[in-house]
């Protein structure tokens, strides 16, 4: 039973950051609205602030859904390792996928995909691959 309340407060604790990450991503969202009518173009409409939280906001949930276990494997006794194969092939492309979003604001010459932008610009490939590389990142500290 002491397992269950563990687990159950983690989803509980887990639940709540998501929700008040969503919450914020909407104040953001809502914020770059209104500065946007107070300005004269449409085209001048900058959504920087909401896609860097995005981005780092799914990594730390994957980071967070990976934590109850690590802290687990905090408390044994062991030597530190890390899983380089499982972050090259997991967690660095995945990572890359995340970044695409960010892609069209880096400065010019700088680019993760060229070809393969179009692919990866659905925002929900990019969530996935964000929540990927943060539960990965964990996931290769071992114990």
């Amino acid at each position: 039973m002491k397992r269950f309340f563990y687990f159950f407060g983690w989803t509980i604790f887990i639940g709540f950051i998501i929700y008040l990450g969503v919450k914020y991503q909407q104040f953001l969202i809502w914020q770059e609205f209104l500065q946007n009518t107070q300005k004269e173009s449409s085209s001048t409409f900058i959504q920087m602030p909401v896609v860097l939280f995005t981005f780092l906001f799914s990594i730390v949930v994957g980071i967070m859904l990976r934590l109850p276990k690590f802290i687990d494997e905090l408390k044994k006794n062991k030597q530190w390792k890390f899983d380089w194969m499982k972050f090259i092939a997991i967690g660095l492309p995945s990572f890359c996928i995340a970044l695409t979003h960010l892609q069209f604001y880096l400065p010019e010459g700088i680019t993760v995909f060229t070809s393969q932008i179009t692919l990866f610009s659905d925002s929900t490939v990019q969530l996935i691959a964000g929540i990927a590389f943060g539960y990965v990142l964990i996931d290769s500290l071992k114990k």
